[in-house]
């Protein structure tokens, strides 16, 4: 398969702040990043987008899921990735958006 810089753009079927928070943590551990920087200006992506380098579009969509899946099984939830798109990350402009206010907390049950 051929890899990519990839960004990805997902929704998880719940409205808690605390399961997006600890799904992202998981995809971070992965290698997933919510900000990147270009010429020493770091931009800080939307909510629920994250981009990793070298990585094909197929993994990052599994890799998403499998946080989910992973965060379901420790939880004992049922949340799912509602939708979902990963492309290939390149010829873009962008906002440099503000760094993130929140503390990722710990998991919770919801």
């Amino acid at each position: 398969m051929t890899t990519y810089d990839v960004l990805l753009s997902y929704d998880i079927n719940s409205s808690n702040d605390n399961v997006n928070s600890a799904v992202k943590d998981a995809m971070r551990k992965k290698g997933h990043s919510d900000r990147f920087t270009y010429n020493k200006e770091v931009f800080y992506l939307p909510n629920t987008n994250l981009w990793k380098k070298n990585i094909d579009v197929e993994t990052a969509i599994k890799d998403i899921r499998k946080c989910v899946e992973d965060y379901n099984a420790l939880n004992k939830t049922n949340h799912t990735v509602e939708r979902g798109i990963a492309t290939p990350f390149s010829n873009w402009w962008a906002l440099y958006g503000k760094p993130y206010t929140s503390v990722h907390p710990a998991p919770v049950k919801d």
